[in-house]
């Protein structure tokens, strides 16, 4: 169980799994690596998590063997997430200029190509 330091942030909305509202009694198994579990880099963890998997075996190795065990995987993408509206709010970003020109792919954000940096970055540019 994880603890609320900034009661103001509410930066997660409408948190639902499987079409459903997910409630404060929901239990789930997360995936994650001995640095979070163990609450280093002030991840605040609550009580001691109780773990599913054997600690001996890397995060790694787990999904490299389940990805064995399975024939060819479908992704799907779909929209899993979004920002909240902040009118008057923008953020910049750098990716690969193989992004240009692709940006009205992303669905429910509002992105615009700026420059190209020193660096060979292309700079976008995300409206909220």
């Amino acid at each position: 169980m994880g603890l609320l330091v900034a009661p103001q942030a509410q930066r997660i909305r409408d948190l639902r799994h499987a079409g459903r509202a997910v409630r404060p009694g929901d239990e789930f198994i997360v995936a994650t690596n001995d640095f979070r579990i163990s609450g280093t880099g002030c991840f605040p963890t609550g009580q001691a998590p109780e773990v599913p998997l054997d600690r001996r075996r890397t995060a790694w190795d787990v999904l490299l063997e389940e990805a064995a065990r399975q024939p060819l995987v479908q992704l799907r993408a779909r929209q899993v997430w979004r920002f909240a509206s902040l009118p008057g709010t923008s953020a910049w970003f750098e990716t690969s200029p193989r992004a240009r020109g692709r940006l009205e792919e992303a669905e429910g954000v509002r992105l615009s190509e700026q420059d190209v940096t020193r660096d060979g970055f292309l700079r976008i540019r995300i409206d909220f």
